[in-house]
């Protein structure tokens, strides 16, 4: 029963971590990155909030665990994410960073003796074979389509952040509750998102659902909390988003 479930549970994890590139393009003419994934992590925990307490974690992690799930989350929710969605907004194809993130088996096979893996000659034969097709692919684009050259940057970055993420989890927090695991996780990358939002970002989105309530909320905190010594920061960005709206210039992917 066990082998039936993980087969049909295979594919579908394979159409929905494709399928993520091709919202990423999809998205991206109308929203900045950390404003889109900030309201991507808010109903996720949204949900898994409602869900946890349903199905209540079995167990909650200890400190030290706690610390390195956190570490975890930044690098496999915060910065693979980030890396992807800014690679495509700068004009990377969706296809494109797709096949560049295909790279990540190869690159934790490097560094698989890190959490004590043996790799196996074919398997290293099928890696080899796998980096050469996917560098194949890269420099035909790169002749045909101009792409930033900071766009490959963003998708190397991202690279590196799911495979470092991926051997950081398995040596230092290979166990633990999914559900509660998964709050942590989100939440520090809920956290990482909305900090880049205010910093880097103006909270703008162009698609009709999120257009005013992106910024909105952030503007009236900011405003009326004097702790948080914002407002000044805020208020220009909403300059930035008013010049915007007024001379209707639309981002680019």
């Amino acid at each position: 029963m066990a082998l039936k479930l993980e087969g049909a549970i295979a594919p579908v994890f394979v159409l929905i971590w494709s399928t993520g590139f091709i919202i990423a393009k999809l998205a991206m003419p109308y929203v900045e990155p950390a404003t889109f994934l900030f309201w991507r992590y808010v109903g996720i925990l949204l949900a898994m909030g409602a869900l946890s307490l349903i199905w209540r974690p079995a167990s909650w992690p200890n400190q030290s665990q706690l610390l390195h799930l956190l570490v975890a989350g930044m690098l496999l929710q915060f910065g693979y994410l980030m890396g992807v969605w800014s690679a495509v907004r700068l004009g990377m194809t969706a296809g494109l960073v797709a096949l560049i993130m295909g790279l990540q088996p190869i690159i934790t096979a490097w560094f698989a003796a890190w959490v004590s893996e043996h790799v196996s000659p074919r398997q290293w034969l099928g890696l080899l074979l796998g980096i050469a097709g996917v560098g194949l692919v890269v420099a035909e684009k790169m002749n045909f389509v101009p792409i930033p050259v900071a766009s490959y940057v963003l998708a190397v970055a991202a690279l590196l952040a799911i495979t470092f993420g991926t051997l950081y989890q398995k040596k230092y927090c290979p166990v633990f509750d999914l559900r509660s695991g998964s709050l942590i996780q989100f939440s520090i990358a809920l956290l990482l998102s909305f900090l880049c939002m205010v910093l880097f970002y103006t909270f703008y989105c162009m698609m009709p659902v999120f257009k005013f309530y992106c910024f909105a909320p952030f503007y009236y905190l900011y405003c009326t909390v004097p702790k948080l010594n914002f407002k000044g920061t805020v208020q220009r960005k909403l300059r930035v988003v008013e010049y915007y709206i007024n001379k209707k210039v639309f981002f680019s992917h």
